[in-house]
């Protein structure tokens, strides 16, 4: 019989935070809808629980008692991956559909398997006389295998954000407002993802290579994953877009209101279903240019919070595509770019004018078409260099500041 151990402090945090991965991983699963990108979640929750029960009892005496257990960690995190950029792709592609070819991401896992299998399959006396050798055991855990592991986490994290940063371009081509894109919620994930892997790697060499002060913090950088998962749940329950039908959180298009429609001698034609080759003249392409800027500067759309391209395109009586083939050819600039320059200059017009004194910040952003104040801050940075408050106190104004 081996002696017993004694869960400490860390050891429990670890246990909390896999129960609540655990009730995450079961509410996705239960879920009757958006079926797809909730299995999917809920398996990488449901492996993050599993890893964080295993770091939790690693020690000599667990591993001895229950030596089958052993060296699954050089394995599960070769899951977490694939699951990221599935997940990544599902909730991005309108029309994602899985495709047996997908296995092929998991092959880094498949491998790593088959070069274990023969560890796996050892009989548990064998095992443990290993594991008795605590020195040799430490040495094989910060091995080569596991350095590979963090060459996989780091790909595939990279091709998720690259996926991703493609999709909220393709976003800035038809919202004019950051609210509508409710993926940046996925965004946050990754990045948060980003950096535990940044902070584990280091902590891996520096326990590898024996550097005093990061080498102590192992394992407690595991408690990254226990914040990251308790913010999962507090995004889940926050958002309930994520949890719900339609799978895509933030579709690729705007839905029309209504469907235009023009005879076409017996035969009803979508007016905007199938974009048709941009094959006009420089002259035309120029004055639908000048329809666009003139549907901001004289009718002033941009005023609309909810004003997105395909609203654009009715005002001007224009197919979508057009529109945007339109903005990005000639004017040059994403729809969201476009029509937040116009909405920036109104709140500088706005800031300007006596008669708004008494407006805080935010609401002279609403005044002028924006729609949150998360978006209103980046573009009024990247526009003139400086926050709103900023702007103001060049300015020598003062009114109350909420932003």
């Amino acid at each position: 019989m081996y002696l017993s151990y004694k869960m400490n402090l860390l050891d429990i945090i670890l246990f909390i935070g896999a129960g609540q991965g655990i009730l995450l991983a079961l509410l996705l699963f239960s879920r009757g809808t958006n079926k797809r990108n909730n299995r999917i979640l809920g398996t990488l929750l449901g492996l993050l629980a599993l890893h964080l029960v295993l770091v939790g009892n690693d020690n000599a005496t667990f591993f001895l008692e229950y030596p089958h257990l052993s060296r699954i960690t050089w394995t599960l995190p070769l899951l977490y991956g694939p699951l990221i950029f599935l997940l990544t792709t599902s909730l991005t592609a309108p029309r994602f559909k899985w495709r047996w070819r997908y296995l092929l991401l998991f092959t880094p896992f498949i491998l790593f398997v088959g070069i274990l299998m023969p560890y796996y399959l050892l009989p548990a006396q064998e095992k443990i006389a290993y594991l008795s050798n605590y020195e040799v055991v430490l040495q094989e855990d910060f091995g080569w295998m596991n350095q590979i592991t963090n060459v996989v986490h780091v790909f595939f994290l990279a091709i998720s954000l690259l996926k991703l940063r493609t999709y909220v371009q393709r976003l800035h081509s038809l919202y004019s407002d950051e609210q509508h894109m409710r993926l940046l919620w996925l965004r946050d994930l990754l990045w948060g993802v980003f950096l535990i892997l940044a902070f584990s790697v280091l902590v891996f060499y520096s326990r590898k290579w024996g550097w005093p002060l990061l080498s102590a913090v192992y394992p407690y950088h595991f408690l990254g994953v226990v914040v990251l998962l308790y913010w999962i749940g507090y995004k889940a329950l926050g958002q309930p877009l994520l949890f719900r039908a339609d799978p895509m959180l933030g579709t690729l298009e705007p839905q029309l209101p209504a469907i235009e429609q023009r005879d076409t001698g017996g035969a009803t034609e979508l007016k905007d279903s199938v974009p048709l080759p941009l094959a006009v003249a420089d002259s035309t392409l120029t004055d639908q240019a000048a329809q666009i800027q003139n549907a901001m500067e004289q009718d002033k759309l941009y005023l609309d919070p909810e004003l997105d391209l395909v609203k654009l395109a009715q005002h001007l009586d224009m197919p979508r595509y057009q529109v945007s083939a339109v903005l990005n050819g000639v004017i040059q600039k994403k729809f969201y770019d476009f029509v937040n320059e116009y909405r920036v200059a109104e709140f500088q017009r706005l800031a300007a004018d006596p008669h708004y004194a008494h407006y805080t910040l935010l609401a002279l952003a609403h005044e002028a078409g924006f729609n949150s104040k998360s978006t209103f801050n980046a573009v009024f940075k990247k526009n003139t260099g400086q926050t709103p408050s900023q702007y103001y106190q060049k300015q020598g104004a003062k009114v109350p500041i909420e932003v």
